[in-house]
């Protein structure tokens, strides 16, 4: 994973996984995405996302080629010493299924110690695998602890 920053405010945030499955599968997924971040706290932008699997399977998503095209928006609309919040999402299109992408988030992070923290996702989406749409509502809990 990186992330550059462009002056005056652009952001080049980029993602590549190489993944290995234990039936001998293998996988690339690529993220690229080009924005420009307004004020410190709101960003834009386009994405684009590709996933290949080499041998499909029907034992999980294994798609050939599959990509996506998307436009994004992040908002950071808490930001001091022990609390952030964010809220974005995205608006695409897979172009093999012919189908609208959607997707909304909302993340925070609360510092209750110097080396204490905690962290909540909630995603709502809409997409489309294997030719199939369908919509998704995840909830995620996180907590760290450094030393």
């Amino acid at each position: 994973m990186g992330d550059y920053i462009i002056k005056p405010a652009g952001s080049l945030p980029e993602s590549y996984a190489f993944i290995t499955v234990s039936d001998d599968n293998k996988a690339n997924r690529l993220i690229l995405r080009f924005g420009k971040i307004f004020d410190k706290i709101v960003g834009v932008g386009y994405e684009y996302y590709y996933y290949d699997v080499k041998n499909q399977t029907s034992l999980y998503w294994s798609p050939e080629n599959f990509e996506s095209h998307s436009i994004w928006a992040d908002w950071e609309i808490v930001n001091d010493a022990d609390v952030t919040a964010n809220i974005g999402g995205r608006l695409g299109y897979i172009p093999t299924d012919e189908f609208i992408l959607r997707e909304f988030y909302g993340v925070t992070s609360v510092k209750l110690a110097d080396s204490f923290t905690i962290q909540g996702r909630l995603t709502f989406s809409t997409t489309a695998q294997s030719g199939e749409g369908y919509t998704s509502t995840s909830l995620g809990l996180s907590a760290f602890w450094g030393f």
